[in-house]
């Protein structure tokens, strides 16, 4: 997901916190144009900020309250249908509004039902449930074949 970084700038009177950022491993990529082509994002230690880079800032003043969120991405149809499997932006989008019209009652993560959960594997562990489903499985039905066909022969 691509996002907009944010500087929290410190105002007479007003408290802003940073409730999402990018982690340590992240940074804010200053080649716009390279990634308006497609470019991969490739850290420029001159040019760069690393991170922790703030994504999502909720400040108060007074009795105004605002929420800035630095990517379209987080409000997606896509991702706040109540059936999508990836479903924590509408958590944070829920509590966000939430929280600007101090409706504290109404925030809170739900639980989600059992069949909201995703799977998700790290490139190596799918190469590795690839193998077992190519050649595991049916070589598992091959052993089990020999097997009955030599209790049979017995």
């Amino acid at each position: 997901m691509l996002a907009r970084e944010l500087e929290i700038v410190p105002a007479e009177g007003a408290e802003a916190v940073p409730l999402l950022s990018v982690g340590e491993d992240g940074f804010a990529e200053s080649e716009l144009t390279g990634l308006a082509r497609g470019d991969p994002p490739v850290f420029d230690a001159g040019v760069d900020r690393p991170g922790p880079i703030p994504v999502v800032v909720a400040g108060e003043r007074g009795g105004s309250r605002l929420a800035v969120v630095g990517s379209d991405q987080f409000a997606l149809n896509a991702f706040l249908r109540e059936d999508v499997a990836y479903d924590h932006d509408r958590d944070l989008v829920v509590n966000l509004l939430g929280w600007l019209s101090a409706r504290d009652e109404l925030l809170g993560i739900a639980a989600r039902p059992r069949e909201h959960v995703k799977l998700v594997l790290r490139p190596e562990q799918l190469d590795r449930m690839t193998w077992v489903c190519l050649l595991g499985l049916p070589g598992f039905a091959v052993v089990l074949g020999i097997g009955a066909w030599w209790r049979r022969r017995a």
